[in-house]
């Protein structure tokens, strides 16, 4: 088994925060779920490896360069989110222009 560089696990980690739902791809384990398994990520390890709570209860973790697994597609990460709101936020600002006052808003 080779272990990732530090420069690989600064890479790997954002990929994967804590919360990220994944769904498994590959494991070489006779006691793996089954392909197609999701999960909840709660962390990476110094060996690279994602550290993976099992919807059907299992705790093997996704090695390194030998298993895989992929983000599930229909998540919104905490970044999709932040981006999203900050999207809708400049939307709303932007359409939303203050009056100026006309002859309608003054009284004489």
């Amino acid at each position: 088994m080779r272990f990732p560089s530090k420069e690989q696990l600064e890479r790997i980690r954002p990929h994967y925060p804590t919360g990220t739902r994944v769904e498994l791809l590959q494991m070489d384990d006779q006691q793996a779920p089954p392909i197609g398994t999701k999960g909840t990520v709660y962390g990476i390890d110094d060996s690279g490896s994602i550290l993976v709570n099992w919807d059907n209860g299992s705790g093997l973790n996704i090695i390194f360069g030998v298993d895989r697994c992929q983000p599930d597609s229909w998540q919104l990460t905490p970044y999709i989110t932040k981006l999203w709101l900050i999207l809708l936020l400049a939307s709303l600002n932007a359409s939303v222009t203050p009056k100026a006052p006309g002859p309608e808003n003054h009284s004489s």
